[in-house]
């Protein structure tokens, strides 16, 4: 008998708040558009941590030893940069054309000027391909990553 005067309390408290949310309806409503209205100009300036440390808790062995890691080697930020260039390679062998060489060397030396990049860790065709000997294997080395399926996108790590 007790359990069921609890539940129908229970249940007379519920349909008591949704009465008075029903009656409120009005004043709830200008309510919120208010609040949200200023909050607005906190929400924009509202910020996220976006580097991988901030996704693993501060003890985290994987964490502690990327630290360790980026402390002996130095940072581990880069950027690719893809483009298509339908003449990059000359004949059947796939070597580079000298116009396509030329184009990738000028593009990797402005992409270099940009404060912040590193010249010696910048990575491109036509320095993987600069030797004519393992040239074969160099090629199944950088496929995918430097230089396309389809033969015509080359990229630039910087």
């Amino acid at each position: 008998m007790n359990d069921r005067r609890s539940h129908a309390s229970q249940g007379g408290r519920l349909v008591r708040l949704v009465d008075g949310l029903i009656r409120f309806r009005i004043v709830l409503l200008a309510a919120a558009l208010l609040l949200t209205t200023a909050a607005l100009p906190v929400a924009q300036r509202l910020a996220f941590e976006q580097n991988i440390e901030s996704l693993y808790a501060p003890d985290d062995p994987q964490l502690l030893r990327f630290l360790e890691s980026k402390r002996w080697f130095g940072g581990d930020e880069f950027a690719i940069v893809a483009y298509s260039d339908p003449h990059l390679f000359a004949g059947e062998n796939f070597e580079l054309s000298v116009d396509g060489e030329a184009r990738i060397r000028s593009f990797a030396d402005q992409l270099n000027r940009v404060p912040g990049v590193n010249l010696e860790s910048t990575q491109h065709l036509a320095d993987a391909l600069r030797f004519r000997w393992g040239r074969r294997r160099m090629r199944t080395l950088v496929k995918d990553f430097l230089v396309g399926r389809d033969n015509s996108t080359t990229a630039i790590v910087l």
